[in-house]
């Protein structure tokens, strides 16, 4: 279908929600996605940068030519690990590589997922070993995050009060623009606020 890809056929497939959000899924096949190149990639994203102002790639973990295409097409690079020594010796390989290029390098942000405090490696020891700072922490909450994903739920709907979803809605206020409401003022209005939005109890 990827030769047929224009606004009006990606209108068919890709997936609205109430909150705002698109999602443009992977495809079916895993046959169907290895033989996405980078071109065809690149191709994809930028129609779709004709549609929607805010554009969010779930890359693989592997370095492929699509996801380099993404990478290189990105305005912001959200690059996650966990305080783990495991994590952050394959974090500090992918600096390596993605630092050769200093463009792509000053759009990358070091996100550490899962955070606790009491833990052996902290903040300050991660961000000594990959010289870069941590740009952001997202609390460790695996409980409500896998009940979500078990229910198929929004993590807003599911615990819209939860650490982990402050942090999510918040994390997605500051990369869009709309600073996040940390004075007590109303944050500006955003697919993304409507998606992680405290609902009626």
């Amino acid at each position: 279908y990827l030769s047929r890809a224009d606004k009006s056929y990606l209108s068919g497939i890709v997936a609205a929600h109430e909150s705002g959000i698109s999602v443009l899924a992977g495809p079916h096949d895993l046959e169907e996605g290895i033989s996405i190149t980078g071109e065809t990639a690149g191709e994809i994203l930028s129609l779709l940068r004709t549609i929607y102002r805010h554009i969010v790639v779930d890359t693989e973990a592997i370095l492929t030519q699509a996801t380099m295409a993404a990478i290189n097409m990105s305005d912001l690079i959200l690059l996650t690990l966990i305080l783990s020594h495991p994590s952050i010796k394959n974090t500090r390989r992918y600096l390596k590589y993605l630092d050769k290029d200093s463009k792509r390098s000053e759009k990358i942000r070091i996100v550490v997922n899962r955070y606790f405090e009491k833990t052996g490696i902290t903040i300050t020891n991660a961000e000594d070993l990959l010289n870069r700072p941590v740009f952001w922490r997202i609390p460790n909450d695996f409980k409500t995050a896998m009940a979500c994903l078990d229910e198929g739920v929004l993590l807003g709907t599911y615990a819209p009060r939860s650490k982990l979803s402050t942090s999510i809605k918040d994390l997605a206020m500051t990369v869009t623009g709309n600073k996040a409401d940390i004075s007590g003022n109303k944050a500006k209005s955003s697919p993304f606020n409507r998606l992680f939005r405290k609902t009626a109890s």
